[in-house]
């Protein structure tokens, strides 16, 4: 036990007001340290949502900024609140997860104070390239210098796959520590599958995660009675006009927009299939949320250390038409559909349950 221990969490948002693979994955370690009994706080912009807190942590809402980002992202302009909370908890750790200027204010302050920055990246953009910021977003040059802080000062930098551990090493010269995503076991009794095929997309609506896509897929079986679409993801006004319209002219078609995990959960148990279409992720929490509850995974682009192709559970399916060739496929083929959400489950046990959180805990 580490008793006493403080470990601050700083994040940009709370798992209980805006849930991404980054909270979910968040909220985990969270569990985790209350149960080895680290003292946990959590330093996060609060959006107004309520909060009830169950895991007893000691929040640290910073009011938000509503500044329109003509001019870039404003992320920079916390970094008093956040250096002021620091210097009052006096934490042990900090713990930081997305590429950021939180990131590098962590580790700056862990590198003055004699104390550790964990940080674990979220996606492969967190490496990516530098963009060249036009005048336009200026204030991008100010988020980045402070962010470009993290690949110096972090303690330890946690990566999700061999591609990241690549980047980091000739990009940055750093020497990553692969932890793999997590997510409980589940009883195996509540996976009802029924005799339709159920296809999921999770992710919250926005440019990089391609739902456009998704919706495309399901617009080539809407007249199919074997096949039902469902899409979950919090949504703004941009995909708002075309879902609706969607819903009204598709039957085996539903949005059902922003839920909680655990109902998230219940949708993956009486699932199939789930498809992603995002431009670029760095290991999917909902990959593992979907092996888990042997659902099988029709991905267009992202393959993290190709493990979809080497354990044959799911397809890499790069255009809508090797989708449509691929659910087809399954449909028609009872007997290989479970063959593969039986190998997708086993694959799941052996490499994302929630011991995989002990490497976290041996840096500590």
């Amino acid at each position: 036990m580490s008793i006493g221990k403080k470990i601050v969490i700083l994040h940009r948002a709370h798992w209980e007001q805006v849930m991404g693979g980054a909270e979910l994955q968040i909220s985990y370690l969270v569990n985790e340290l209350i149960r080895r009994g680290y003292e946990v706080h959590y330093i996060y912009e609060d959006n107004g949502k309520c909060i009830e807190n169950k895991v007893a942590i000691h929040l640290h809402p910073l009011k938000k900024f509503n500044i329109r980002k003509w001019f870039g992202e404003i992320l920079f302009l916390y970094r008093k609140s956040i250096i002021e909370c620091l210097k009052k908890i006096r934490p042990d750790i900090i713990y930081t997860r997305c590429y950021s200027s939180w990131s590098g204010f962590a580790g700056l302050y862990a590198h003055d104070n004699n104390i550790k920055h964990i940080w674990a990246i979220a996606s492969d953009y967190d490496l990516r390239p530098l963009k060249r910021y036009t005048p336009l977003k200026i204030l991008n040059c100010l988020e980045n210098y402070f962010a470009l802080k993290s690949f110096k000062y972090a303690s330890y930098i946690l990566t999700q796959n061999d591609f990241q551990q690549k980047r980091l090493r000739t990009m940055y010269n750093r020497q990553g520590i692969k932890i793999l995503p997590v997510s409980p076991g589940v009883d195996k009794s509540k996976l009802i599958k029924g005799e339709n095929v159920v296809v999921l997309w999770i992710a919250n609506l926005k440019p990089v995660k391609r739902p456009e896509l998704f919706i495309a897929l399901a617009s080539n079986f809407r007249n199919s009675d074997s096949i039902r679409f469902t899409m979950i993801g919090r949504s703004g006004k941009k995909y708002a006009d075309v879902i609706y319209k969607v819903q009204q002219n598709q039957q085996n078609f539903r949005y059902r927009g922003e839920i909680s995990n655990d109902e998230v959960d219940k949708n993956l148990c009486t699932a199939h299939l789930l498809v992603n279409t995002s431009e670029v992720e760095g290991f999917s929490n909902t990959f593992v949320q979907a092996w888990m509850h042997k659902v099988i995974v029709l991905s267009m682009k992202s393959n993290p250390d190709n493990v979809i192709t080497k354990y044959g559970i799911g397809f890499i399916c790069p255009t809508i038409d090797e989708l449509i060739r691929k659910i087809e496929l399954l449909i028609n083929n009872e007997e290989l559909r479970e063959k593969m959400a039986e190998k997708a489950y086993q694959y799941a046990i052996n490499n994302h349950t929630l011991n995989n959180l002990n490497k976290i805990f041996s840096l500590l």
